[in-house]
């Protein structure tokens, strides 16, 4: 029997992975993260229970696994769309509109995702702590860059504001997860103030917020 290539069986094994996030998600949007077992999503995706528990202990893990890579993609794009001379407030706002377009997407499955990933605990606890300061800290990055251009005033604490933008942007996605739909132009509303509100007496007196976002 001949062997399969090395290359082959990453390419197999990365295919079923993005089968077992995606049968996953479809289960916990169609019939709810109670009512979702280890047992239907290997059915719906084509293996043995065993094929799952391989890689994830419990479907706990596994919901916190999904939310854990789709929040990397978003946070890459996130970042990729920034514009690069614009304000911070601006900069933010452009940030948290992507991260609010994913979402708004499927509101149902976002419930689910917020609701079971925000104070999940052990190991994948720490992985969504180590995720939420990446993004902290290249909040924090961006805020020095606008210090270098004059936009933010020297003595404002970056780590400080950062972490108020975040919070803010958290408090906002709570707010809007609860509804029947999240709209993601009514989230930015939402936020946009309270953006302001954080940045107030840190920005130069020269500059003002454009509607760039």
């Amino acid at each position: 029997m001949e062997k399969q290539k090395p290359g082959l069986r990453e390419k197999q094994k990365a295919e079923t992975y993005s089968l077992i996030f995606e049968s996953a998600k479809s289960l916990f949007e169609e019939i709810g993260f109670e009512k979702t077992t280890i047992k239907k999503i290997a059915a719906r995706v084509g293996i043995s229970p065993g094929g799952i528990f391989k890689h994830f202990e419990n479907k706990s893990a596994l919901l916190a696994a999904t939310l854990h890579n789709d929040l990397e993609e978003v946070q890459q794009k996130a970042f990729d769309l920034i514009p690069e001379d614009g304000t911070i407030q601006n900069q933010f706002l452009s940030i948290a509109k992507q991260f609010f377009r994913y979402y708004s997407i499927r509101p149902n499955l976002s419930k689910i995702l917020v609701e079971h990933s925000l104070f999940v605990e052990g190991e994948w606890g720490k992985k969504f702590d180590s995720q939420s300061m990446q993004l902290v800290n290249k909040i924090i990055d961006l805020i020095e860059k606008a210090k270098e251009r004059g936009t933010v005033k020297q003595d404002a604490d970056s780590e400080s504001l950062a972490t108020a933008l975040f919070s803010h942007y958290l408090f906002v996605l709570i707010l809007c997860v609860k509804e029947t739909e999240i709209d993601f132009d009514r989230a930015l509303e939402l936020l946009s103030p309270l953006v302001e509100l954080s940045m107030s007496g840190s920005t130069s007196d020269n500059m003002e917020l454009r509607d760039e976002y």
